[in-house]
């Protein structure tokens, strides 16, 4: 009796018959193209996947990181102040480690320093208006974490003197928050939530809100900073705010409008998003009252009286020369 092979393609498998069962009847009804003889030489249909490249593995951190490194020198026209590993991780893990995108934004992040120097010189605790405005809570940032382990930023927009210091200080003032929170790497890996109360806002504030600036600010945290915004919540607006933002409104990506939520003053919308455990009283949260003064504490390392940081300027002015360290006139961050 004559075994022969087959391959079914219907099932995908080996199909056994001998000679008798394919010249029956019933086999006969079988088209036979639905079989091929199986030939021990020859490879079978499914074996050409095995000639396929495999999928890339990820690279590990420190292959991530080296990639990174070895890319500086294909912009020798970017000052890479600093390129320490933990440094170069807060770019992995804002763009996923994709490298590719993760060495744009380190290249953004500092030609954005390089193009306006003006911001970064001088940049501290020491600088007694950035002192004030945060006191003012202007940033600030709450002690504990939501949920999913994201750091929640909150601006009390009404607390703004503008008699005292501009938005471009508030800017600062941010920068500096910023680069103190991504220091932690569950930070830079969860992100951040940004809650704006803009609860007693006045026209006044808002005239204060200079187009160019705001530009500027958009810049760089939209392109130029390695921190993942993973919502922002605007609660209390009046209507004449939401007319002076407009003028960054064709500014916006996509994916920065989507993460926009304004809820006005419906409290419950913002609940919707966060728990009110996470929330203090003034957000209608279950928490107690906010204390910007804890934030500004943690950052400054001390509990100094902003009034006092006001009255002793130059006292200030001049540690900042002491302490900072310069390069082509950009301050260097301590890596």
């Amino acid at each position: 009796m004559k075994i022969i092979i087959f391959f079914c393609r219907k099932t995908n498998s080996l199909c056994f018959l001998n000679k008798f069962k394919l010249t029956s009847q019933k086999t006969r009804s079988i088209g036979m193209s639905e079989y091929l003889e199986y030939q021990w030489n020859l490879s079978s249909p499914t074996s050409e996947n095995n000639d396929l490249p495999a999928k890339p593995q990820p690279l590990t951190k420190t292959q991530s990181i080296a990639a990174i490194r070895d890319l500086l020198p294909t912009r020798p026209d970017v000052g890479f102040l600093c390129t320490e590993d933990e440094f170069l991780l807060r770019f992995l893990n804002a763009r996923k480690f994709k490298i590719e995108a993760s060495f744009n934004l380190l290249v953004n992040y500092y030609l954005y320093r390089q193009k306006y120097r003006h911001l970064f010189i001088g940049l501290n605790v020491h600088d007694p208006l950035i002192r004030r405005a945060l006191f003012d809570g202007i940033p600030g940032v709450l002690p504990q974490c939501d949920k999913r382990g994201r750091r929640i930023l909150m601006i009390y927009a009404s607390n703004w003197n503008i008699e005292e210091y501009s938005l471009l200080t508030i800017y600062r003032a941010l920068l500096l928050s910023l680069e103190k929170l991504i220091k932690d790497q569950q930070t830079q890996m969860a992100g951040l939530i940004v809650i704006v109360d803009w609860t007693g806002f006045s026209l006044k504030h808002t005239s204060a809100l200079s187009p160019k600036a705001l530009k500027l600010m958009l810049e760089g945290l939209q392109d130029a900073f390695p921190a993942r915004f993973k919502a922002i919540h605007m609660v209390g607006q009046p209507w004449y705010l939401e007319a002076a933002l407009s003028v960054i409104k064709p500014f916006l990506k996509e994916k920065t409008r989507n993460k926009i939520m304004l809820h006005g003053a419906n409290l419950s919308k913002l609940h919707e998003h966060m728990d009110k455990d996470q929330l203090p009283a003034e957000l209608g949260g279950e928490g107690p009252a906010y204390h910007a003064g804890k934030w500004a504490e943690e950052l400054i390392g001390t509990s100094l009286d902003p009034s006092l940081a006001i009255q002793d300027e130059q006292a200030a002015a001049n540690a900042v020369k002491k302490s900072q360290t310069f390069s082509g006139g950009i301050a260097e961050e301590a890596c």
